[in-house]
């Protein structure tokens, strides 16, 4: 990775990956920060036939390491259906506990189900998509990984 010659920000995310090419563990991600102008000082070199001026450059680059979110809490459900013949659903709800997340992750039952972005902390759960029984999961996620999904058994 190389940091950027002109001012702002540069991010690479990387990922482990076994002899078969299939990624694990949490993603890595690193930004690098350059801010503008040089703050070096012009030097005068005389050289044959005339002079220049040149500018060395001494601003360094920072690199600021994104940690992966940290998890939801508190999570709780209104407007709950839990229907017998097979319908479950209604309101999830769920404190917000980080401040550098991209948005939130939701599973019913462990499969993906919908996400939603960041500072959002509610998600409708249609009642008619999901049996008698229903667990939901939250997760939040940014480009460095995702934090650990909280579960709210919800039915029976």
């Amino acid at each position: 990775m190389v940091a950027p010659t002109a001012s702002g920000d540069s991010a690479g995310t990387w990922r482990l990956a076994n002899d078969k090419s299939v990624a694990f563990g949490t993603p890595l991600t690193i930004v690098v920060k350059v801010s503008g102008g040089t703050t070096g000082t012009p030097t005068k070199t005389v050289t044959p036939g005339g002079s220049s001026a040149t500018s060395t450059n001494t601003s360094t680059p920072t690199a600021t390491l994104l940690a992966p979110p940290t998890a939801a809490s508190n999570l709780s459900i209104s407007n709950k259906a839990c229907d017998p013949a097979g319908n479950s659903g209604g309101t999830l709800n769920w404190q917000d506990n980080s401040n550098n997340e991209n948005g939130f992750n939701i599973y019913a039952n462990n499969v993906f189900h919908g996400s939603v972005g960041a500072n959002i902390t509610t998600y409708l759960v249609p009642s008619d998509s999901f049996g008698a029984t229903l667990t939901l999961s939250v997760e939040s996620f940014n480009n460095a990984g995702s934090s650990s999904k909280v579960d709210l058994p919800v039915c029976p």
